[in-house]
């Protein structure tokens, strides 16, 4: 029974530093500028495959 208590507690430890941690995050603008990066190399993803043409990334393809 006491180690269930130990792992209770090293939870409710871990779940508060995350929170803490995501919190933080949010208040730096941080995870904003991560979505935007994505956002960012998604579409240059997308528009660098569109520009080039089938067959001209190897000869196998």
């Amino acid at each position: 029974m006491a180690l269930m208590d130990v792992i209770d507690v090293l939870q409710h430890q871990f779940v508060a530093a995350a929170q803490n941690d995501l919190m933080a995050r949010i208040a730096s603008g941080e995870l904003a500028i991560e979505q935007k990066r994505k956002k960012l190399l998604v579409a240059y993803a997308k528009s660098f495959w569109v520009s080039i043409p089938r067959g001209k990334i190897c000869k196998f393809c």
